[in-house]
């Protein structure tokens, strides 16, 4: 494959995959967190836990289904995902359709064998967990100390950490897997007898292996049927069970099937263009290091804001987007206009006119309005996004507040950005709606709001729990619900309805 080529189909795959895992994040830290909470009542009612005492909790039969299911759900969706984005390529009339009900069966089947691999371990790994934590705590002399309410809630905040933790780990080592199988299994079956090939594509980001690099693979493109070597193991794909935990755990990396070029094809398989026009527009991707969004890829500040500028204009076409981003590292500022790019080819806003860094107090960044235009500008503090370090600091300092139970752990960097994107909403949406439609959107927030404080929520142990802050107002109750909705894989029920109402009025 051409590279431009190449950096499309990654990004696709990655896009993909990310949306894909969140439901089997979500059943696994579920099920995580059930059995713990199984735990928990045996360790207050005992004031011990051992191995018998564990017989009924963490089954293999509750993490076989999981596997199953995990690889099922992933499997169908890039099984068609590949036979979608191939389709145009088909000699023959040959429809995905038929293949639905044998996938399913393949991927479950499959997920059933993987997990029959892997349940053993995984189960005595929970165990032992509970077991380890509890006596830590049970030797802590402030944990003895407590009533048993207390050393319940203790309990769970370490559980629920490790439950979170471990369900996102499991899920992003099994998730490649299952994606490449599926595509290794559609390309099997949507080009019947073509003589295949199929290409090893590194992961784009900072997550891509050390030795998953094309250099360290021998050869990056081979047969259909043969094996890749990497680091000396052979895998027939990202993510083989049969590879060690250094070559399969975190793997973002990703297989192309296609065909060679004496097989009977219509057309160039150059230009595949995934998510780039036409009927793939799904899969349009905001990584704009490598989406060539202005013609090649982006290094510095200074290409960034023309970038941004470049992009952004589309929301105040009467007069030029303006962005400074100068004062922030370029890793931190990229990560920002991704965010950015990202959430606006979801939801449709207007006015937005500008992005600048400032110091702006204590806070991380803010939605400001220039009247009377009512123009909307992102104002980014300079002190709290200086750099990486800088920002996770302040991200991670923010424990104590919740921060943490609002989102996932590996969101935190895009946790500012769509908060305050949400604030775009109610400073432009009565540009965006029609007023009709713009005060039955109010009406409808404020009426989930009000809902929200009359529950006198306190505790982030609470299912309906957002964050402290959400109380403040309706406009911060409306971000940080949204920040939930889109960033935590088990968002509170309020949150999800206020992402709901959103989507309902402002998703493209």
């Amino acid at each position: 494959m051409l590279k431009a080529v190449k950096d499309t189909w990654q990004n696709a795959f990655e896009r993909t995959l990310d949306n894909a895992e969140r439901a089997s994040v979500r059943d696994f830290t579920n099920y995580y967190k059930t059995e713990t909470n199984k735990a928990i009542g045996v360790m207050l009612q005992k004031n011990s836990i051992s191995e018998q005492d564990l017989l009924g909790i963490f089954t293999l039969d509750g993490f076989g289904k999981l596997y199953e299911g995990l690889y099922e759900r992933i499997g169908m969706t890039f099984a068609n995902w590949y036979a979608k984005n191939f389709n145009k390529y088909i000699t023959k009339g040959v429809s995905a359709n038929q293949f639905q009900e044998p996938w399913r069966a393949s991927f479950r089947n499959q997920g059933i064998l993987v997990g029959a691999q892997r349940v053993t371990l995984v189960q005595n790994t929970a165990k032992t967990t509970l077991i380890k934590v509890y006596k830590q705590l049970a030797n802590d002399p402030v944990f003895a100390s407590e009533g048993e309410v207390v050393k319940g809630k203790m309990l769970r905040q370490q559980f629920d950490r490790y439950s979170k933790y471990q369900a996102e780990r499991l899920v992003r080592t099994e998730a490649t897997n299952a994606a490449n199988y599926a595509t290794m299994q559609s390309a099997q079956d949507i080009f019947p007898g073509a003589d295949m090939q199929k290409e090893w594509i590194s992961a784009n980001d900072e997550r891509t292996r050390g030795w998953h690099r094309i250099s360290n693979i021998s050869e990056p493109i081979v047969d259909f049927d043969k094996p890749f070597i990497v680091m000396g193991e052979e895998l027939m794909r990202p993510g083989d069970p049969r590879g060690s935990a250094k070559n399969v755990i975190n793997c973002r990396c990703s297989v192309a099937p296609f065909p060679k070029e004496a097989a009977q094809t219509i057309g160039l398989i150059e230009d595949i263009g995934f998510g780039l026009s036409g009927e793939t527009t799904d899969f349009i991707l905001s990584n704009i290091n490598l989406a060539n969004e202005i013609g090649g890829a982006i290094t510095t500040i200074k290409e960034l804001e023309d970038f941004s500028n470049e992009y952004f204009k589309k929301f105040n076409p009467k007069d030029k987007f303006k962005t400074n981003l100068e004062g922030i590292d370029f890793e931190v500022a990229e990560k920002v206009i991704n965010q950015l790019v990202d959430l606006t080819k979801q939801y449709k806003i207007e006015n937005f006119y500008q992005i600048y860094v400032d110091d702006i107090g204590s806070v991380a960044a803010k939605v400001s309005r220039i009247f009377p235009s009512n123009d909307t500008v992102l104002i980014i503090n300079k002190n709290s996004f200086k750099n990486l370090n800088r920002l996770n600091s302040r991200t991670l300092s923010s424990q104590e507040n919740n921060f943490l139970a609002a989102v996932d752990s590996i969101n935190l960097s895009k946790s500012t950005i769509t908060h305050e994107f949400s604030h775009l909403f109610g400073s432009s949406s009565r540009k965006t709606l029609q007023t009709e439609e713009w005060w039955s959107f109010k009406n409808k927030l404020s009426k989930l709001f009000n809902e929200y404080k009359s529950l006198d929520i306190r505790l982030a142990t609470d299912v309906n729990f957002i964050s402290r802050y959400a109380l403040t107002n309706v406009d911060e109750f409306m971000a940080e619900s949204y920040s939930m909705y889109m960033l935590n894989s088990t968002p509170s029920p309020y949150a999800v309805k206020v992402g709901q109402l959103i989507d309902e009025y402002f998703k493209i």
